[in-house]
């Protein structure tokens, strides 16, 4: 693996990073508590310009680690694409009111408006070093419970069983993943007890984390 990246709560990282010292005195391993808007071209650009053999980081520092404009529009693009399919089924079905049709074109406009803001935000920012720059082809994350509000875009309306609830913290994960995967040997793994919680959909979220090509091949 190359710069491998452990994304753990945040009051484990310190202890696990000072851990895997002891484990791996040789070993060249960063530790990332925290990312300042300050220096966080700074940060980035160590972990971009270092081959550490470990990168041990809290979710809150993970979650600060700016991806591209490029990679935040993909992820809109993709997610206004399946907006569409959505829109069309129900106008195909004859049975959908106006109001949900109208539901879903703002769901799309909200979309394409969160690009703009995102690409404002990193012009803003001064942001130079981005995630995707990191070079890192494999991320673990523990607990990762934690990422289970992605986004789930449906038809279906107060449907038991399925989460409405969504996260930053989640998108930001999933776009972060995605790139990870298409990098050459590229590993992701996820380590929790508790992997579904409240809602069935929490299986078909993982699947979207780690087998989105295969749910892709079914359709």
């Amino acid at each position: 693996a190359k710069k491998p990246m452990l994304v753990t709560p945040n009051n484990v990282a310190p202890q696990l990073a000072s851990e895997a010292r002891k484990l791996y005195p040789n070993a060249k391993i960063k530790l990332v508590n925290a990312i300042s808007q300050k220096r966080k071209n700074i940060e980035l650009e160590n972990l971009k310009n270092n081959d550490y053999d470990l990168i041990v980081t809290t979710y809150t520092a993970f979650e600060s680690m700016n991806v591209s404009q490029a990679l935040f529009a993909n992820y809109c693009e993709k997610e206004i694409a399946q907006y569409e399919k959505v829109k069309q089924n129900l106008i195909n079905s004859g049975e959908a009111s106006k109001r949900d049709i109208n539901n879903i074109t703002h769901k799309i406009e909200k979309t394409t408006q969160k690009i703009k803001e995102y690409f404002d935000k990193v012009a803003k920012s001064d942001s130079r070093v981005f995630f995707d720059d990191l070079g890192t082809n494999m991320l673990l994350f523990d607990e990762s419970q934690k990422l289970k509000n992605l986004p789930i875009i449906t038809a279906q309306k107060n449907v038991r069983g399925i989460s409405t609830a969504v996260s930053n913290r989640a998108i930001d994960a999933y776009m972060k993943i995605q790139h990870t995967k298409k990098q050459d040997q590229s590993k992701v793994v996820f380590a929790t007890g508790t992997p579904i919680t409240n809602y069935i959909s929490d299986m078909y979220v993982l699947q979207r984390y780690l087998g989105s090509e295969e749910l892709e091949k079914q359709g």
